[in-house]
């Protein structure tokens, strides 16, 4: 399944010789590789203005470079922070299903990030 990097938000990439712009959902690139993409996003993430502004879409689906797809790319962030809720409340579980206040203060920022309280967190 190709991999897409993909603009996640209204970007500017300033280069010594020119600067690229890019729109919301546009597909920058494709690859067949996964860890490919993630060195391609990782490398536009540090170029970018925008902090964390490429992210990558797997899908089926045939998408053109240049094109904005931004249901795939809604659908690709909600499904990205479905997976931080879980590696979230797999930490926050790790010592047992008991979860000290001390331990929902360390992770009070990530949940924060999430929108989401302990409680949301565990009934989702």
């Amino acid at each position: 399944m190709p991999h897409y990097v993909v603009s996640a938000c209204d970007n500017m990439i300033k280069r010594s010789d020119k600067t690229d712009f890019f729109k919301l959902a546009e597909v920058v690139s494709s690859h067949t590789s996964l860890e490919t993409a993630r060195s391609r996003k990782d490398k536009l993430n540090k170029q970018s203005s925008s902090l964390n502004g490429f992210t990558i879409i797997e899908t089926p689906l045939k998408l053109i470079k240049g094109e904005a797809y931004p249901e795939e790319l809604a659908l690709a962030q909600e499904q990205e922070r479905e997976l931080e809720a879980i590696n979230l409340l797999s930490a926050l579980w790790e010592s047992g299903l008991q979860v000290s206040n001390q331990l929902l203060q360390r992770y009070s920022s990530q949940l924060a990030a999430l929108e989401l309280t302990y409680e949301d967190l565990v009934e989702k």
